[in-house]
């Protein structure tokens, strides 16, 4: 049936030379694709991005934006019990 010796193989569009092709068992890109690297986790980056991270608080019904480290010292204020 379809078995056709090197000698009547007809070279030509989709049909590329014997010796050319892929091997059997053979991948195209033996080396492949680079895995992606793992990003370290910088614990530094992670609060730095944090504490320039802007927020909006509402005070007495105004919006008023702030940075991170800004509003964590106000709310702290606010929960702290008040003195009579």
């Amino acid at each position: 049936m379809g078995g056709n010796s090197e000698e009547d193989y007809e070279v030509g569009y989709r049909k590329p030379p014997v010796a050319t092709r892929f091997q059997k068992g053979r991948s195209g890109n033996p080396s492949g694709r680079p895995k992606k690297s793992a990003q370290s986790l910088d614990l530094g980056l992670i609060l730095e991005g944090i504490e320039n991270e802007e927020i909006i608080v509402v005070d007495n019904g105004k919006r008023k934006p702030m940075f991170g480290s800004n509003s964590r010292k106000q709310s702290m204020e606010i929960l702290r019990p008040h003195d009579f």
